[in-house]
């Protein structure tokens, strides 16, 4: 991903923590920089067991992270409760 080049007409971004090249952490900080409400409405993902390398700012945003492996059911419900918080 070269930059934060995102159009506000995307109802849930799903991103992994760990990208090449650009991490969940840039991505939060990118989102924030640009204004809007899509930060409101990221999920991220993580390979890392326990989840044991969230960084802290991730944390305390509140941001959901999804521990691989995940359930299609535990995916469904974290994306219809931040669809339901983007509402608010």
């Amino acid at each position: 991903m070269n930059g934060c080049a995102f159009e506000d007409s995307y109802d849930i971004v799903i991103a992994d923590l760990r990208m090449p090249g650009f991490d969940g952490e840039q991505l939060i900080r990118c989102l924030r920089d640009r204004g809007g409400r899509l930060e409101e409405r990221i999920i991220l993902m993580t390979g890392e067991p326990h989840g044991s390398r969230v960084p802290e700012e991730i944390e305390r945003a509140g941001i959901p992270v999804l521990l691989k492996p995940f359930e299609l059911a535990e995916v469904a419900q974290v994306i219809e409760a931040q669809a339901r918080l983007a509402q608010e």
